[in-house]
């Protein structure tokens, strides 16, 4: 079975580092190793099967293509779609933000 390799934007980078820091500042440590599992696990999973995720937010925005899949145990859904060779992950964004509006046209990765 062939795994996916993950490439994160630019965009879904800096919402990891605000998650974490936001973590790092209100919880102790084990709550940033938690989070960084929960992704690699996510990772894991959508690496082997892309199609897992929700299509959800994608029909919503008339994005076909885009899928969303929840980190266990954290508040975070990662949004990505499946190119032929790989995985790109769009944004790491909370479940109860506004999905929609987060992904506004001007922060979508071309």
């Amino acid at each position: 079975m062939t795994v996916k390799p993950i490439y994160l934007s630019q965009v879904a980078r800096n919402d990891l580092a605000d998650a974490l820091l936001n973590y790092e500042q209100q919880f102790a440590e084990q709550a940033i190793d938690g989070c960084l599992d929960a992704l690699a696990k996510a990772y894991k999973q959508i690496g082997k099967f892309p199609k897992t995720g929700s299509p959800k937010a994608g029909n919503n925005l008339e994005l076909p293509g885009l899928r969303s899949w929840p980190l266990t145990r954290y508040p975070f859904l990662l949004l990505y779609t499946e190119n032929h060779d790989q995985i790109d992950a769009w944004r790491l964004l909370r479940e109860k933000r506004d999905i929609p509006r987060s992904l506004g046209r001007t922060e979508i990765p071309q």
